[in-house]
């Protein structure tokens, strides 16, 4: 893999126990010669009742040492374990939310699909043929599926600040890089609706026309449809973002060159990068973010 193997947070409560255990470990190194240097040295006779003596007292510190360092170690690593189960419920909790968040829209889209009306006049159409464009969706089951999709693009907006949040758990590597994904699906989402907003979407008797609504075409968009008009250099950067053989860096990687080669949204008054964002491309931030948690909790139950 490209990423380095996550590791265990330190908390300071960590450190702290660390150097505790390290000052144990030193003042037993300093006092164990002094302990042992009488029988050595034969300043303690190696008979009678003083030997005995000295044996076990000497054998009750150490025991007695040595034990409770033994113990505290075994208490530490213990919750050292249980911190990472903890992590690793925390992590599958937040893949979870994604996916949940992922299907709300979705489901969204196939509503929109289901009802969606072929252009009853075929120089609507175009030459583009009867796309998503060219089509229609009645007017009371468009406005249900917009409260919808806001409602779900509003809860993905959440769920992305809850995990750009979550350093008690991710490293700060892992959180910037996981920014990219994160801002790219839920900044789709909200230009599809935006789409609505601002009236790209045309009501025409008791149907919305999509022929103006770029991100709302793109959004309901599928295989029986022309595909979507972009650079090259984009499908060919997609194609990297959804090898999930490759590393979550690599794909990451591949998703910054591939906003980079997307066209401007003339449309666009965001005050943002004005760039076009696509459907099939916050899928696939969808599938690189679940690869980012899933490798992260795999890391920490290893």
């Amino acid at each position: 893999m490209g990423s380095r193997k996550e590791r265990p947070l330190l908390q300071a409560a960590d450190l702290k126990f660390r150097r505790r255990l390290a000052w144990i470990g030193a003042g037993i190194v300093a006092v164990l010669p002094l302990l042992i240097a009488p029988g050595i040295l034969g300043w303690v006779s190696s008979s009678g009742p003083q030997f005995e003596i000295y044996k076990l007292v000497l054998q009750f510190i150490l025991i007695t040492v040595g034990g409770g360092v033994f113990l505290a170690l075994v208490g530490h690593f213990r919750d050292v374990a249980v911190q990472k189960q903890g992590r690793a419920a925390a992590i599958q909790e937040l893949n979870r939310e994604l996916d949940t968040a992922y299907r709300a829209l979705k489901k969204v889209k196939r509503r929109l699909c289901a009802h969606r009306q072929e252009a009853p006049d075929p120089a609507e159409a175009g030459t583009a043929g009867a796309d998503a464009a060219a089509s229609g969706i009645p007017r009371a089951v468009f406005e249900k599926a917009m409260d919808d999709l806001l409602e779900a693009q509003i809860r993905l907006e959440t769920i992305c600040d809850h995990i750009g949040q979550r350093n008690d758990i991710l490293r700060g590597h892992r959180l910037e890089r996981m920014q990219g994904p994160l801002r790219y699906a839920s900044r789709y989402y909200h230009d599809v609706y935006e789409d609505f907003e601002k009236g790209r979407a045309v009501l025409e008797g008791d149907r919305y026309l999509l022929a103006h609504a770029f991100n709302l075409t793109d959004y309901l968009r599928s295989s029986r449809d022309p595909p979507a008009p972009r650079p090259g250099a984009v499908d060919d950067r997609l194609g990297t973002l959804k090898d999930e053989r490759l590393s979550c860096q690599a794909r990451s990687a591949a998703l910054e060159e591939l906003v980079a080669a997307s066209p401007r949204d003339a449309s666009a008054g965001d005050g943002g990068s004005g760039k076009l964002r696509y459907a099939d491309v916050a899928g696939a931030c969808f599938g690189l973010l679940s690869a980012e948690l899933a490798e992260v909790r795999a890391s920490l139950l290893s």
